[in-house]
């Protein structure tokens, strides 16, 4: 029996890969992808989850691993540091060549929100001058013209950017190609919850508005396979492919994984496989209840393998562990813990809409049945107001 002291904090909500690492946090070792995403062929990845998945953390870990030193280039020992004991850091020929190695431009546009177009497009000129504002050092390059770093100050002032939205719109086009221009090296583009603004947008009524302006934000992901381009790879997540949406159109080799995909190699980026969970109970003394956590947070199997959501297992363990510690077992139990964790406003909209069939199918689940239904994948934000039953 471990002391007190030798545990590991358990990392509930936790999407920040330095944070984690620095502060004692059980961190379940994801980094062997790192090199699977970066020898696919595919200029473009999106990767789509659920909520609460890990989706954040990922991010942060290729960010954490990729981002080069701007002092001094060559230096990476502090990034090695952070990834000591992990599996990417016994692959020495893979981390020659991709460790601190690369620009990296990073965005999570899960706050992109607001009652209309306007309020939200604010949010992300907030979003986009904080990010610009980690590159101020290229106002002092060597390498940028005077007219670079004017169009780099621009991404500094709110006021302008409320103004000119055509600017906005080539954030990620020109800040990559100034970063190019002062590394000489490719840019890496990290983008996490891509499809928010969309999913608020439809929620709130300016869907179409939206998704036009979002199609140029991401315009960058068109070129991505171009000669002589500034961008090495683009890594995005999501909840949700947006089938019939001009966002991906003209976008080359874009590889989507989906909880429905059938290429084993990314069933388990994000989530938590069997072996994984097991792992985690034997660690905190939980094994035990190895089955009360299968039967009540084993909700989902991607192609052929189980996983589990870690919102779920993680909350199981740091609500149970100290029962362990001070013999009180009889109260472990699992709970719900997404209770007032989401509105579920797209589910509750199909309520009123459900066929005899549908609700027949609903009451077979709750008993614990297997149902069987086709899905569709083709679908995007705006086709939730349809409410169509075969959609639910």
């Amino acid at each position: 029996m471990k002391t007190v002291k030798d545990y590991k904090k358990v990392p509930v909500g936790t999407e920040n890969f330095k944070e984690l690492r620095t502060q004692n946090g059980y961190y379940v070792d994801k980094t062997s992808f790192i090199k699977t995403v970066f020898t696919d062929l595919s200029p473009v990845l999106l990767f789509t989850r659920p909520r609460r998945f890990g989706k954040t953390l990922l991010i942060s870990t290729l960010a954490t691993f990729l981002n080069i030193n701007k002092d001094d280039p060559q230096d990476t020992e502090e990034t090695r540091k952070l990834f000591e004991g992990t599996e990417i850091i016994k692959d020495t020929a893979f981390c020659e060549h991709f460790l601190g190695r690369y620009p990296v431009i990073a965005l999570s546009l899960k706050s992109i929100d607001g009652n209309s177009f306007e309020t939200a497009y604010k949010v992300l000129v907030d979003l986009l001058v904080a990010t610009a504002d980690k590159f101020t050092y290229l106002l002092e390059s060597p390498e940028l013209s005077v007219f670079d770093k004017r169009d780099f100050k621009h991404y500094l002032d709110k006021e302008y950017l409320y103004a000119h939205k055509s600017d906005v719109v080539g954030f990620l086009d020109t800040l990559s190609r100034l970063l190019n221009k002062h590394f000489r090296r490719q840019i890496v583009i990290l983008i996490d919850e891509y499809d928010v603004p969309l999913a608020k947008a439809s929620d709130n009524g300016y869907h179409t508005e939206m998704a036009q302006f979002v199609s140029g934000f991401f315009n960058v992901l068109k070129n991505s396979d171009a000669i002589d381009k500034p961008i090495c790879k683009i890594i995005m997540t999501g909840c949700l492919k947006i089938a019939k949406n001009s966002i991906f159109t003209g976008v080359n080799n874009l590889l989507v994984n989906t909880v429905l995909d059938t290429v084993p190699k990314y069933t388990s980026i994000i989530g938590f496989n069997k072996k994984e969970v097991h792992e985690i109970l034997n660690y905190y003394d939980l094994l035990d209840y190895s089955k009360l956590v299968k039967d009540n947070y084993d909700g989902y199997r991607f192609y052929k393998d189980e996983i589990f959501c870690p919102w779920d297992v993680m909350n199981f363990v740091k609500t149970n562990h100290q029962h362990i510690k001070d013999g009180s077992v009889k109260d472990i139990r699992a709970e719900n813990f997404w209770i007032n964790s989401s509105q579920a406003t797209a589910i509750k909209g199909y309520v009123g809409y459900l066929s005899e069939n549908v609700n027949s199918q609903l009451q077979d689940l709750v008993d614990g049945k297997n149902v069987e239904v086709p899905i569709n994948d083709t679908m995007n934000y705006d086709d939730l107001k349809m409410h169509r039953p075969e959609d639910f």
